[in-house]
């Protein structure tokens, strides 16, 4: 039994020096890339992503630069695509830490919602699609659609919430669809009709126009009913 002591002090070390190795294994983060690019191709190549001849926007001065958080800017969204097909491409988050360029997801979508985003722990201030977040007010949804449509109503007013105004059209055979009324605070005449759609509880906007609404026709078109033509002779 006198031999067993260094047989038992060798498995002893032995099982600490197994420990060590899987915590420093465990320990361990990912390398991440110098450049987005290199960060985006990785990730392709990880996640099987075929994007042939692989070129992300803002390169060389080419395409839309990429969507930077002002809140945190070491995250950001970049759109990479194939040289012959700028269409075909697909968006990714990104994230810098000291280890370099990461990506964190991608999608074919034009980009995440304020609520996927916090779930991926990124900033909402990236969100490229507004009008994909919920609006639980008409306000919201217009506010939102304007922003992506590049439309610049200066201190925002809606019919929904100005006593002074007309009331918005609601329809009577769907009252799911509206059309709302939004102006400058200074300038009511030199507002913008929008026709709104509630679903689940919130509101979107199918569409504008700075005419007075839409022919029963267009209505149709646009999936809403024919009952809130604002100008017949239209």
């Amino acid at each position: 039994m006198r031999n067993a002591r260094p047989i038992v002090l060798f498995l002893t070390l032995l099982a600490a020096g197994l420990l060590l190795v899987a915590c420093g294994d465990a320990a361990q983060t990912e390398e991440g890339a110098a450049t987005q690019k290199a960060a985006i191709t990785a990730y392709c190549d990880k996640n099987s992503i075929d994007i042939p001849d692989l070129t992300v926007s803002g390169d060389d001065g080419f395409g839309d630069k990429p969507t930077v958080s002002e809140e945190d800017p070491s995250w950001e969204i970049d759109y990479a695509f194939p040289a012959a097909a700028e269409g075909d491409g697909e968006f990714f988050l990104l994230h810098k830490t000291d280890a370099g360029w990461t990506v964190v997801a991608s999608t074919k979508e034009v980009g995440w919602t304020s609520a996927q985003l916090k779930e991926l722990g990124a900033p909402t201030d990236i969100v490229l699609d507004p009008t994909r977040d919920p609006a639980a007010t008409q306000k919201q949804a217009i506010v939102a659609y304007c922003k992506a449509a590049g439309i610049d109503i200066p201190n925002m007013i809606v019919n929904t919430e100005d006593a002074d105004s007309e009331p918005p059209t609601v329809s009577k055979e769907d009252p799911s669809w509206e059309i709302d009324y939004a102006f400058p605070a200074d300038a009511e005449g030199r507002g913008v009709f929008f026709l709104v759609h509630k679903v689940d509880g919130n509101y979107t906007v199918v569409s504008d126009t700075g005419k007075a609404g839409w022919t029963a026709k267009q209505l149709k078109e646009l999936g809403a009913p024919a009952d809130i033509v604002l100008d017949s002779t239209l």
